[in-house]
């Protein structure tokens, strides 16, 4: 008796189970990632991070609220840099990453010494949620 009791309790009274966004039945939330903030001469380029966890492919958009004179790039699976933005704005590009694409940025511009550029990168396709931010610093050789 105790036991059906139990199971009974446990039917009615847990909380239901946490699941990650989905899109049509599909996984589009990624497993966090972390590119971490770069400062140096430039260019300046992150790590590159693989993004896994998603079942389909997602849009991450670049947006870039403050910015005093970089220009902005990305690159997908070590293939060509492809140029965002120099300026500052929402939704200023994006692209379209599936399950284990490598992702990596780069900030460049050689005549603005101290300039600071940072990016938010969102995901279009789990309601715009923050995947990252980025702070690029670009400190002149000595």
């Amino acid at each position: 008796m105790m036991a059906r009791f139990t199971i009974l309790l446990h039917k009615y009274f847990s909380p239901p189970l946490l699941s990650r966004p989905t899109l049509g039945g599909a996984d589009v939330t990624p497993d966090p990632v972390d590119w971490g903030n770069v400062s140096g001469p430039t260019p300046l380029i992150t790590t590159p991070e693989t993004i896994t966890g998603i079942s389909t492919s997602v849009s991450f958009s670049f947006s870039i609220p403050s910015n005093t004179g970089l220009s902005f790039y990305y690159r997908k699976n070590s293939v060509s840099w492809v140029f965002v933005s120099s300026g500052t704005g929402s939704n200023l590009g994006s692209v379209s990453v599936s399950n284990n694409d490598v992702l990596e940025f780069k900030a460049d511009n050689e005549t603005t010494p101290g300039a600071v550029l940072t990016v938010d990168i969102t995901n279009q396709s789990d309601g715009s949620a923050l995947i990252d931010s980025i702070t690029f610093t670009h400190i002149p050789p000595l």
